[in-house]
Parts: C-alpha cells; sequence; structure tokens
C-alpha cells in the first residue's frame, strides 16, 4: 500500500487486507479478500449476553491509512470488521522522503436497540479493560476517547483508493491530535463527535478498567459509538506514534454509581 521510498519511515502498524494481494489477478485476489472476510469475522465481538445476563455490545475494529507522495497519492485505505483479535487502537504520523502517511486504528462499538433503552434508563454502563502494549522506542503521550457517531457503520467494509482525491465515510477520517497545527491528511480530521475522554498515559503492559456512562451521548436514536486515541504530544521531528492500546474485554453491566467516567 505505501510507496516503497515511504515504507521505511512509516510508523509501525498493521496494513490492510489489500496490501498484501497487489499484484495477483483478479480472480485469486477476490477469493483471498473472501477468505479474510470469513476469518476476520472471528475479531468480532457479537452482541449478546454474558454469564451474569447483561449485555455484550457488538464490537467491530476500524482501520485506516492516508498517504501523500509517491506514484499512488493521494490515497487511503479503509477496513471495518476484518481484523485478527486483540482489536486495537492507536494512532500514528510518519514522513520521509517519499511523503507522509497517517493511520489509526479505533472501535466501533453498536448497541441494540433494547441495550441502549437500558442504558437511557440508568440501569447500565460500558465496562471495557484495555491493556497498553510495550514498545522498544519512545512514544508519544496520548487520550483515548469515546464518541457517538452519527450513523450506523457498515461492516465488513473495505474500501481503498489510489492516484486520485477522494475521501471515505466519516468513521474512516483520522482523529485530530491534541496538539497544536498538527500536519493534516489531504481529506482532513474526523469531525468533532460528542465525546468524553476516558484514559490518559499508561504504563505500557498495564491493564486499565473503564467504566463508562453512555447517557451523555445517547442523543436522539443513536446508539453507535467509536473508541479512539489522539496525541497529545509530537515528535522532535513533527511526527507521533502512541501507544497500541489492546482490547481485553467489553460488555454492558449494571451501573455503578460511583465510577462512571
Amino acid at each position: 500500500f505505501l510507496p516503497k521510498s515511504l515504507a521505511a519511515t512509516a510508523p509501525r502498524a498493521s496494513r490492510p487486507t489489500r496490501a498484501r494481494l497487489r499484484g495477483w489477478s483478479p480472480v485469486a485476489r477476490g477469493a483471498m479478500l473472501r477468505a479474510w472476510l470469513v476469518l476476520g469475522m472471528t475479531a468480532v465481538v457479537a452482541a449478546g449476553s454474558d454469564a451474569s445476563g447483561q449485555g455484550i455490545p457488538h464490537v467491530v475494529g476500524v482501520t485506516s491509512s492516508f498517504f501523500v507522495g509517491g506514484g499512488d497519492s493521494p490515497g487511503y485505505e479503509c477496513t471495518v470488521g476484518v481484523h485478527h483479535p486483540p482489536l486495537q487502537i492507536a494512532h500514528t504520523f510518519g514522513a520521509g522522503g517519499g511523503g507522509q502517511v497517517w493511520q489509526h486504528s479505533a472501535l466501533v462499538i453498536m448497541l441494540e436497540s433494547d441495550a441502549a433503552q437500558r442504558v437511557r434508563g440508568d440501569q447500565l454502563a460500558l465496562r471495557l479493560e484495555v491493556e497498553t502494549e510495550s514498545a522498544p522506542f519512545q512514544l508519544q503521550a496520548s487520550t483515548m476517547y469515546i464518541g457517538v457517531l452519527p450513523s450506523v457503520v457498515e461492516s465488513p467494509m473495505h474500501q481503498e483508493v489510489h492516484g486520485r482525491q477522494a475521501c471515505p465515510p466519516q468513521h474512516c477520517l483520522i482523529p485530530q491530535p491534541d496538539v497544536t497545527a498538527p500536519t493534516q491528511p489531504h481529506c482532513g480530521w474526523q469531525p468533532p463527535l460528542a465525546a468524553l475522554s476516558l484514559l490518559g498515559q499508561a504504563r505500557a503492559g498495564e491493564v486499565a478498567t473503564l467504566e463508562v456512562d453512555l447517557r451523555p451521548l445517547l442523543a436522539g436514536n443513536r446508539s453507535s459509538f467509536k473508541i479512539w486515541a489522539a496525541p497529545t504530544a509530537l515528535s522532535e521531528a513533527g511526527m507521533w506514534q502512541t501507544p497500541r492500546f489492546l482490547l481485553k474485554s467489553i460488555k454492558l453491566q449494571e451501573a455503578s454509581r460511583s465510577t462512571f467516567v
């Protein structure tokens, strides 16, 4: 997916499936993508109930990359619902002689109507556990957010455009960093969402347990949410790479009166 001159300078991240299939015949490429769609669905957390009888929300991963520079630019790729577990949250930007690349990984959470109604009735809260992955190099500090999406997200889904100006759906856009004048991708930043901050900088290897009161975000009939990380600092070169946060568990449980975010 990345131009060769840019690949060496891009931050470490998982690349979407189609990047591995370039040069294959259309028939072989289509067959392999269908196989990845089936296998990748094992990473989806399906809606239902756990042993406690509370709800498990439907959760999928979303990854996107935007790049400028090189023969295929500008371009982007966005994939929803086709990821191997654990699902991840991360945000990176890298640049070099070949151009610039922005990447992000996030979670999309969709509540069934009965679960959304119970949340509105002050009965359920969202509980998730995320682990901060360690890295052998310096990372930039970040804040994690949960925001309400304006529409339901199609899943599974994959879009890519190379060599022309075009932009994907809103949930694919890169969230804006919490810094002054960051370098912006050609499609701009994710539009501001009604959001709550969840987690500041965490130590590598640490597992954080978060309980979230979703009621402030459940305006109207909206019941789809996105969880993402935004850097709060830049490297000396003006680039960034946040820690990768790995989803360990997620569920809806009886609301606690004292631990709402």
